[in-house]
């Protein structure tokens, strides 16, 4: 009987860790971003492999925290500096932008805060706006 119980849990673990179950979000999955692309018209964060499905948080240091910051200062008028550093003041910033366009207010972002956001377009026209949602 002992050796069945172990045995038991044994398969119940090795059934859910097959499954997914318990795992990890799906933002421990996801890359960070390190760089920018031109997508759908605007400059956004994306990872060296040019997705845009990536994360940026407190402590990372990249062109595509640039990015992020030239966006919540020139579409949102953050007053923070472009310097690539995600610090408090890039996260507080980042905080007050969710809450606007109504998403987690987590000071992290990724895809979900991406799809409300506005970033500078790409190329602007005449009396063109210079920011543009996703």
């Amino acid at each position: 009987m002992r050796r069945i119980v172990p045995a038991s849990l044994a398969t119940a673990a090795l059934a859910f860790g097959l499954l997914g179950i318990g795992t990890g979000t799906a933002q421990a999955a996801t890359a960070s971003c390190t760089t920018s692309t031109l997508d759908m018209g605007v400059i956004v964060p994306s990872t060296s492999s040019y997705s845009t499905d990536c994360l940026l948080g407190q402590g990372n240091q990249s062109e595509a925290v640039k990015v992020l910051q030239g966006a919540l200062s020139v579409c949102y008028g953050q007053n923070i500096a472009s310097d690539g550093v995600f610090g408090p003041a890039t996260k507080s910033a980042l905080v007050a932008v969710q809450r606007q366009i109504g998403v987690s207010a987590d000071g992290v972002y990724g895809p979900n805060t991406r799809n409300h956001m506005k970033f500078i377009k790409g190329s602007i026209s005449a009396g063109d706006s210079v920011c543009r949602v996703y």
